[in-house]
């Protein structure tokens, strides 16, 4: 069994996952502001449009130009919304690079690739990660991590 194959079925029960979500820039920018871009905007979903911990797994990866993208699946905690119009003009504010972005409500098996879906595309990525953003100022930076994801936290 390859290494996609394992993660992507990591990937898809690690979270109850909301969001398949694809944020974009419209100029190369340096790999370390994508990932703090991204950063910010998650950052403000959890906190100004969720109002709770939002677990994402996410990779960051160029496209055919070399300008490099984020890819992400998102898990919405129960009983709370998240609006994708709201959640896209938040990334276009962000950051005056800041391109494209497409969210698409998660189905298992749905997106990219017919048999493993979101989880699958984004397992194939060698550099992906699992992280939780905090709706807290400040986070809520504990010696274990996040409380409702032990472990690295936005």
């Amino acid at each position: 069994m390859s290494r996609s194959v394992v993660e992507s079925a990591y990937l898809k029960n690690a979270a109850a996952w909301t969001w398949w979500v694809t944020l974009t820039f419209h100029r190369w920018v340096q790999r370390d502001r994508a990932r703090s871009a991204f950063r910010s905007w998650l950052r403000g979903v959890a906190r100004d449009l969720v109002g709770a911990h939002v677990t994402v797994a996410w990779a960051i990866e160029p496209n055919r130009s070399g300008v490099d993208h984020v890819h992400g699946l998102l898990a919405v905690p129960d009983g709370a919304e998240l609006g994708r119009d709201e959640a896209e003009a938040l990334w276009r504010r962000l950051d005056p690079r800041a391109g494209f972005s497409q969210m698409v409500r998660y189905r298992p098996g749905g997106a990219s690739d017919p048999r493993y879906g979101a989880a699958g595309y984004l397992a194939d990525k060698t550099d992906w990660n699992l992280t939780v953003a905090c709706n807290r100022a400040p986070p809520c930076r504990r010696k274990g991590g996040c409380l409702v994801l032990r472990g690295p936290w936005f």
